[in-house]
């Protein structure tokens, strides 16, 4: 009897062993699926820790870079004010230098209006003084021509008067024209000073 009720207990034992290595097995089944889906869920919040580190890195050197913009931008600003500055300065010290400048050339060019003026009327006076005298000698020619019975006379007169017109009016033409070349010089050394100025 013993025996008896001895081999359903080992049946029994190997139901229950088949019964719990299907357990076993199915419990193994589910943990690893467990196991499955942990893996993919760190790998998953692995991929997102990495893409925030990145993100966080990437912010970082956007912040780097836009206070190194914000910074260049700051000293370009204060450099372009102190150009303004100095510019105005310069152009305010330009501006006074040309107004210096084009009242002396406003200056020098009313004197050598003047002398202009002189010159023309000295010329002029030269003209006239040139223009009687071939009046006069032309005249003098005419009356030596009617005045046939005093010829000698009349033609040593003349001569006379035309030598004396001629060495008063060659005289005169001299001094005319050394004024004349006199100021057209001073004009011309003027001039050439001004334009080296």
């Amino acid at each position: 009897m013993a025996s008896s009720t001895s081999l359903p207990q080992n049946r029994r034992t190997t139901r229950q062993v088949a019964g719990t290595n299907q357990n076993h097995r199915m419990e193994r089944h589910a943990l690893q699926q467990e196991i499955w889906h942990l893996r993919d869920l760190l790998s998953t919040e692995r991929a997102n820790c990495c893409r925030e580190h990145n993100w966080k890195i990437q912010l970082s050197h956007e912040l780097d870079e836009t206070k190194q913009q914000l910074a260049n931008q700051k000293w370009l600003k204060e450099v372009r004010n102190d150009i303004k500055r100095k510019k105005k300065k310069d152009l305010q010290q330009d501006y006074e230098e040309l107004q210096v400048a084009f009242t002396v050339c406003q200056e020098r060019l009313n004197s050598e209006l003047q002398e202009k003026d002189k010159i023309k009327v000295l010329q002029e006076d030269l003209k006239l003084s040139c223009d009687s005298l071939q009046l006069r000698s032309k005249w003098s020619r005419r009356k030596t021509m009617f005045s046939r019975k005093n010829w000698r006379n009349s033609e040593l007169h003349t001569k006379k008067s035309v030598r004396g017109m001629r060495l008063m009016s060659s005289q005169q033409a001299d001094s005319l024209h050394s004024e004349l070349q006199r100021q057209i010089k001073s004009v011309k050394d003027r001039t050439s000073c001004w334009c080296k100025t």
